[in-house]
C-alpha cells in the first residue's frame, strides 16, 4: 500500500467520523428541543408564563 492509498483511506475515515458526529449532534439537538418543549408544558401547567 502506498502513501496515496493510506491518505485516501484516512480521508474516508475522517469523513465518516464527521458524518457520525453531525448525526449525533442533530440527534442531541432534537432531544434538547423535545426536553425544552416538555419543560415549557410543565411550567404552563404550574402557571408560569415565559
Amino acid at each position: 500500500m502506498d502513501n496515496k492509498q493510506v491518505e485516501d483511506m484516512q480521508s474516508q475515515f475522517d469523513a465518516f467520523d464527521l458524518r457520525a458526529v453531525r448525526a449525533g449532534h442533530i440527534r442531541l439537538k432534537k432531544q434538547l428541543n423535545d426536553l425544552e418543549v416538555e419543560m415549557a408544558g410543565y411550567l404552563l401547567e404550574l402557571g408560569y408564563e415565559s
